[in-house]
């Protein structure tokens, strides 16, 4: 295809998209999903054109999201609020730039001020997690520094589910286990907690002190 011919071919594909966004409702998404698939010109643009790349991202997250709906409960999906390529765009880059300034030394403020950002678009963690992973180097510390911001903002469920999902990526990561063993203690859960806790591979005194106090809760 001669790219003339790709380019009036993907301004046309971008109309059609941001007319059924402008409807889209819950639950419209899998519907619009299926249309997309079977979109000939969205599947050879998606890896070329950067609002298509964010929309195709957008779908992987929702796929997630809708797989584990207790992780959503009380917060909104990654299509909540979107009526427009331009939306998604928007929301993406506030996501991403978010986490790339975590790679960055910068006062606290800095960071907050990112993060508050992400926190008015109501992001869950595991949308959170997914563009940290795609977007950023530093993986790991990012989730963790990002679960730490969050804390300090009260949002400890967003801060539990991201953490939950770098585990799943990172397995056993000790700082991941500790940020999220508080999480659960936060809320009161002590048997989860305590079950983080001893996950930890060469824990320090501290943590086995702490370990010990929750085995002894938990056993009562």
């Amino acid at each position: 295809m001669r790219v003339k011919e790709w380019y009036s071919e993907l301004l046309i594909l971008k109309k059609q998209i941001d007319e059924k966004l402008k409807e889209l409702n819950p639950s419209g998404v899998e519907g619009f999903l299926l249309w997309l698939q079977e979109s000939k010109v969205y599947q050879k643009s998606k890896g070329r054109d950067n609002q298509l790349r964010y929309l195709d991202v957008f779908h992987r997250i929702w796929l997630e999201e809708r797989k584990k709906p207790a992780a959503v409960e009380g917060q909104k999906d990654i299509y909540c609020g979107i009526h427009s390529l331009k939306e998604i765009e928007e929301k993406y880059l506030t996501i991403q730039f978010g986490a790339l300034r975590l790679e960055t030394e910068m006062e606290i403020t800095y960071y907050e001020q990112a993060l508050d950002a992400i926190i008015k678009y109501g992001v869950t963690g595991i949308a959170l997690c997914h563009i940290i992973i795609l977007e950023t180097a530093q993986k790991e510390q990012n989730i963790i520094e990002m679960a730490r911001l969050l804390k300090r903002k009260g949002k400890y469920m967003t801060a539990l589910i991201l953490l939950k999902e770098g585990l799943e990526v990172y397995g056993n990561n000790g700082e991941m286990l500790l940020e999220l063993a508080e999480c659960w203690m936060k809320g009161e859960q002590w048997k989860q907690a305590y079950d983080c806790l001893i996950r930890i591979k060469e824990p320090e005194e501290a943590v086995k002190e702490l370990t010990e106090k929750l085995e002894k809760v938990i056993s009562i």
